[in-house]
């Protein structure tokens, strides 16, 4: 009797080869340039093994002001916000293989919120996220902004650990 060498998925999508993909539309949430990069390369890797879309989204927070005299430090702030997180997609973007369709959204507010709303705008089916480094500090925020999207998206979610680079 010969034993299977194909992966449980392997079996799967060798017996339905006329099946749809469930998994056709990704959203990347973008979190900070060094995370981010290790993220949209490991989302990138699943576009193209599933043949699927890829969103990448970044989202600034909305600032606070509390009076008429911090209202044009808030614009200029804004604006440098929005300067920032649009470099910030456009840099990923352009390290990314260049035959790989990606469609980029910039958002303003609370991230979390952002993104799960993002996720269910444009029909994401995968959520791909960073997950910061497990010390105890992080974990006990872990990523508040992680564990939130986690627990509220529509979609599964997919988190990818950040290791920061080691120094030789």
């Amino acid at each position: 009797m010969a034993i299977s060498q194909r992966t449980p998925v392997e079996s799967i999508l060798q017996s339905t080869p006329s099946a749809e993909p469930c998994v056709k539309r990704i959203l990347v949430a973008l979190a900070g340039e060094t995370q981010s990069d290790a993220t949209a390369i490991f989302a990138a890797g699943l576009v193209q093994q599933l043949h699927a879309e890829m969103i990448l989204l970044n989202v600034f927070p909305t600032g606070y002001s509390s009076g008429p005299d911090i209202v044009f430090s808030e614009l200029e702030h804004r604006a440098d916000c929005i300067r920032d997180a649009t470099a910030l997609l456009e840099s990923i973007r352009s390290r990314l293989m260049p035959d790989l369709k990606v469609d980029m959204i910039l958002r303003e507010g609370e991230p979390s919120q952002q993104i799960v709303k993002a996720a269910r705008d444009c029909g994401a089916d995968l959520i791909v996220i960073g997950a910061p480094a497990h010390g105890w500090l992080t974990r006990t925020m872990l990523g508040s902004v992680t564990h939130s999207v986690v627990h509220h998206a529509s979609c599964p979610v997919l988190t990818v650990p950040f290791r920061p680079p080691t120094k030789l």
